[in-house]
């Protein structure tokens, strides 16, 4: 009876390690198969550097971002780059002015206009809403942010519902924690 039970163990832990190897071996070339399609497009340099919002897509197929840092006066950028990985174009260098800077979040794309927020910049260097044109021009700071009840430095994505932007600010409002707000997509009509 123990040479049965050894020999059941036995029988036992050769399956069980081929089953492993089985597993391991596909493991292994299931991972191969994704470091293969693994491609840097771009390195940032200069130009715009520290990205760190999702890209977004165009109809025509090229991808929009923002860099936060970079550019010109190093208060970031907004750029264009192809999928696979030519073109790359800045379509704006933020100023760290009125028009706005280091912007964290990525764009919403409504026709041929980008939106997007910055963290810092604008009249009172809390942060902006602007609109862009995906060709670069007709640039425009839609909202400068105050600190007080409207809000401070936005740093997230917006949502576009119904002709409004609705967005977040990580600072101001009442008690100073942040808030929602919403402004139409011409910058008139902010609210909080």
């Amino acid at each position: 009876m123990i040479e049965l039970n050894s020999s059941r163990n036995l029988t036992v832990h050769r399956r069980a390690r081929r089953i492993l190897g089985v597993f391991v071996l596909v493991a292994l070339l299931t991972t191969s198969a994704y470091a293969q399609t693994f491609e840097v497009l771009k390195e940032f340099d200069a130009t715009g550097y520290n990205p760190r919002a999702p890209l977004i897509q165009g109809p025509d197929g090229i991808l929009y971002g923002t860099a936060q840092s970079g550019g010109t006066a190093g208060s970031g950028v907004v750029f264009t780059i192809h999928p696979d990985g030519t073109g790359y174009n800045v379509l704006w260098n933020f100023s760290g002015g009125n028009d706005g800077g280091n912007p964290y979040a990525g764009l919403l794309l409504s026709g041929s206009t980008l939106y997007g927020t910055t963290y810092s910049g604008g009249s009172n260097s809390l942060g902006t809403v602007f609109a862009i044109n995906t060709d670069g021009s007709g640039f425009t700071n839609l909202y400068s942010f105050t600190g007080g009840p409207d809000g401070a430095n936005p740093c997230g994505g917006l949502v576009l519902s119904g002709g409004r932007l609705y967005g977040t600010a990580e600072e101001g409002g009442d008690p100073g924690f942040g808030t929602v707000f919403a402004v139409n997509t011409d910058g008139s009509g902010f609210t909080n």
